[in-house]
């Protein structure tokens, strides 16, 4: 069923905008994905929807649909009830965007666990440290609390584009 999606409502805006301009700089997905600022995600959607607000979460949901996601979204740059998609569509999102040219970007701006962004400080003395990449995301007013991303099983050697998907999504 959809839930709240939260902060990882960024990963369509940063994907629909990789797929518009794949030469987008990992400095600025990473300024996006690693500290989950809000304004800096509002400005790329107001950027992709040539400065209307509407336009630019059409553009992340029309992307994301391409992806075979079918993602709600009200608020395209900071957490929002109303942004919702099942856990499977955030996986869909995450398997497609695989297949594009801005995926390496993507990826690597994403936070690293135990290293990086938001996950800096989580997961830190587990097996999960430095093997997951992916987006947090908070509601305090209407408590969720989600994750989407990559992670890479201990010894595997998958390459990025082969990596497994992870994705928690809490209401």
């Amino acid at each position: 069923r959809p839930l709240s999606l939260a902060s990882v409502t960024k990963m369509a805006t940063v994907s629909a905008a990789l797929a518009a301009d794949p030469s987008l700089s990992l400095r600025s997905v990473a300024a996006i994905l690693g500290p989950s600022d809000n304004a800096k995600a509002q400005a790329l959607s107001d950027r992709l929807g040539a400065g209307s607000r509407v336009l630019g979460a059409r553009s992340a949901v029309t992307h994301a649909a391409a992806l075979g996601a079918d993602w709600r979204l009200v608020d395209r740059s900071r957490p929002s009830p109303p942004n919702r998609a099942s856990a499977g569509e955030v996986a869909d999102l995450l398997l497609g965007v695989r297949d594009e040219p801005g995926f390496p970007t993507l990826l690597r701006g994403m936070p690293m666990a135990g290293r990086t962004g938001t996950l800096a400080g989580r997961m830190i003395g587990t097996s999960a440290a430095g093997r997951v990449r992916a987006k947090t995301g908070s509601l305090f007013d209407h408590p969720t609390s989600s994750l989407a991303g990559y992670f890479w099983p201990a010894g595997s050697g998958l390459s990025p584009e082969r990596a497994p998907v992870v994705v928690a999504l809490g209401d």
